[in-house]
């Protein structure tokens, strides 16, 4: 069974749309600057894009998926020989416990 997870968006991702929506709106107001304001679109329209449709899919054969929408070709990788997870024995004295370590997997 695959298992799909859609990206969080960050904080710094809504003021970059905020900030390029405002120097789209300003450019669009004057009348000289409208190839401005037409590129400046072009650029929030292909970031929403790449926001709705960016999803991080766990396969059943264990390979992670991460598609960044339309523009970007997907990316497969192995999830746990690509991004150095191995598995760690505690050193507790009464019963030992593994516990797989993933670093960076996401």
């Amino acid at each position: 069974m695959n298992r799909t997870f859609h990206v969080k968006i960050s904080g710094t991702t809504h003021l970059f749309l905020i900030l390029f929506t405002l120097i789209m709106l300003v450019a669009f107001w004057y009348k000289g600057a409208a190839l401005i304001g037409m590129f400046f679109a072009m650029i929030v329209i292909i970031n929403i894009e790449r926001i709705i449709h960016s999803t991080y899919t766990l396969t059943a054969d264990g390979n992670l998926v991460i598609y960044n929408g339309r523009f970007q070709e997907e990316k497969k990788h192995s999830a746990f020989t690509d991004y150095g997870c191995r598995t760690e024995t505690s050193l507790r004295i009464e019963t030992p416990e593994i516990h797989p370590i993933c670093i960076g997997a996401l």
